[in-house]
């Protein structure tokens, strides 16, 4: 039995957080090295470089600081930390490839707390396979390879949400809560959405749990907002010299760009506010629907078991309660955001989908064992007397103690092969992993916006496709490609000659790579486009960019 207690204490503490590193932080690699810089990368990656600079040097009243304030520091030093240090080794892809790192060990470390955290909230089997679930989906891969924000803004809300579970238990935890909450809202601010499941749960944990007055709440929890302020403040150094004005600043300027809008092309249409709902549509879209569906359908039951358990709620119901308000308070938070410029706005919905729906499948799976062997046993012994000694065995093997156990691992293999293999099919064959969609959607391009530009592809086919001096006029929006220009343009031959042109203005070159975003976005295309069109870009059933040939072209 010590034998046994020792493999399981291996097992569970030791090589499932391991096995979740793993599989997270593989692909996740391998995407940052293999995508292509995405636009605004070029504008984190520049001024986390810059913002980097500035720190070491101690120099905090440079009015650099102010031209990126709108986004938060944190991840822009890491961002820029990464880029100086990886390009010293590698000067010719080190500047973006050391960028992303951080984010890449950061997304991965992340899933194997999360698990650690998650396992007495939702048991064991259910928080590993959420976990892998969280690793394999190709959504998160592909932001958690590329130096966004949203990846360090997710790690960190994630965890100071399942860290309030152990923290209403173990009130010494309530300042850590707060601390996470600081690195998340200095990641990104939408974070500021996890105060709503955070203080959901706190309130029916101490009044409704373990039925305390107000004044028999821990202190601890009068900690929390000092402590999230505090840890805000050291992670944004923007902020340090005039805290209040800075912060207000930056939180303004957000609030501006929201009421004005922003372009964006979802549901079919090109809108510039987003209508609301649209949380749950990119959720299933970007998830298996069996992780969504299941999640989503967990909501009416948690909240049956939190009003039935008013009075003693066993553990089932404290963990539907947590799953209620985990998924439940960040739901409507997010479908209240007016503009969504991005997949990536609805990341932090992911981890409550893929814990919640474990749960949900093990759970049942657990609850329909004794009914499916119950059944068996009736139908055995309803054959007909001509198949009496059939039906003798039958009935003797379904009486064996073993037989529940073998049906209840049947389930959940079951349940196992539904979570793991729709990511994992769409992260091993779908290139780059933006183009993934769930199983119920015919692609992005007629759906949702297609982020990812692909004009790196495009210029290794051209290259592939070509001989001679060739000119290539790389499209976007004005100014978007500054940031390829600098960076990017080194890695091709000399035989290629690029330009970066606007949709109005573009050079009469031999071939023209044209991003999907602004086919979706109705900006102005050459007349007759498509019958020039020799190659297209693709992940999966997602078009990244259209390369166009132009045989009588002068530059």
């Amino acid at each position: 039995r010590l034998l046994w207690r020792i493999a399981q204490v291996l097992f569970w503490d030791v090589a499932v957080p391991v096995i979740i590193y793993i599989t997270a932080y593989i692909p996740r690699w391998n995407l940052a090295q293999s995508l292509d810089l995405i636009t605004d990368e070029g504008v984190y990656i520049e001024w986390g470089r810059t913002e980097y600079t500035l720190l070491l040097h101690g120099d905090l009243l440079n009015n650099l600081w102010w031209k990126n304030a709108e986004a938060p520091d944190l991840p822009k030093l890491l961002m820029g930390w990464g880029s100086f240090h990886l390009a010293h080794n590698n000067a010719l892809n080190g500047w973006l490839l050391g960028a992303r790192q951080p984010g890449v060990v950061l997304s991965a470390v992340f899933l194997a707390l999360a698990y650690l955290l998650a396992r007495p909230v939702f048991g064991k089997p259910a928080a590993a396979l959420g976990a892998l679930a969280l690793a394999l989906s190709p959504w998160l891969a592909y932001f958690s390879a590329i130096a966004y924000l949203d990846t360090y803004m997710l790690a960190f809300m994630t965890l100071a949400i399942l860290l309030t579970w152990h923290a209403a238990r173990r009130p010494w935890l309530l300042p850590l809560v707060g601390v996470l909450l600081g690195l998340g809202f200095a990641s990104k601010y939408t974070a500021a959405a996890s105060i709503v499941p955070i203080a959901l749960y706190l309130s029916y944990y101490y009044f409704c749990v373990e039925h305390r007055r107000i004044t028999g709440i821990p202190w601890q929890v009068l900690l929390v907002i000092p402590a999230t302020l505090l840890a805000l403040y050291i992670a944004d150094p923007f902020i340090w010299t005039n805290p209040v004005t800075n912060l207000w600043d930056s939180i303004y300027y957000q609030v501006i760009h929201a009421a004005d809008g922003h372009e964006v092309f979802w549901v079919g249409q090109v809108w510039e506010h987003v209508p609301p709902g649209l949380a749950l549509y990119i959720l299933l879209a970007k998830m298996s629907l069996v992780v969504t569906v299941p999640a989503l359908l967990t909501l009416p039951y948690a909240l049956w078991r939190v009003i039935r358990a008013r009075r003693a709620p066993t553990a089932t119901d404290d963990t539907a309660a947590f799953a209620l308000f985990w998924l439940g308070g960040l739901l409507p938070a997010f479908s209240s955001l007016n503009i969504v410029v991005g997949t990536h706005y609805m990341l932090p919905l992911a981890p409550p989908s893929a814990f919640i729906s474990c749960w949900a499948l093990i759970y049942g799976s657990r609850w329909l064992t004794p009914r499916l062997v119950t059944a068996l046993k009736l139908a055995w012994a309803r054959l007909p007397e001509r198949v009496a000694q059939v039906r003798e065995q039958g009935s003797s093997i379904l009486r064996t103690p073993q037989t529940q156990r073998v049906v209840t691992l049947a389930l959940l293999f079951a349940v196992c092969l539904l979570v793991i293999v729709p990511p994992a099919h769409g992260l091993a064959t779908v290139a780059q992993a933006e183009g993934y969609t769930s199983e119920w959607l015919p692609g992005e391009n007629h759906s949702l916006q297609v982020a990812y530009p692909g004009y790196a592809d495009a210029i290794y086919w051209i290259e592939a496709h070509s001989h001679g001096r060739t000119t290539v006029s790389l499209v976007g929006p004005e100014h978007a490609l500054d940031y390829w220009k600098r960076t990017r343009q080194n890695l091709f031959q000399n035989r290629i000659r690029l330009s970066f042109d606007t949709p109005t203005h573009y050079k009469d070159a031999t071939y023209i790579v044209w991003p999907m975003h602004l086919i979706q976005r109705q900006f102005p295309t050459p007349p007759d486009w498509r019958s020039h069109v020799v190659a297209t870009i693709r992940g999966g059933d997602t078009a990244y960019c259209y390369i166009l040939y132009n045989p009588h072209a002068t530059a």
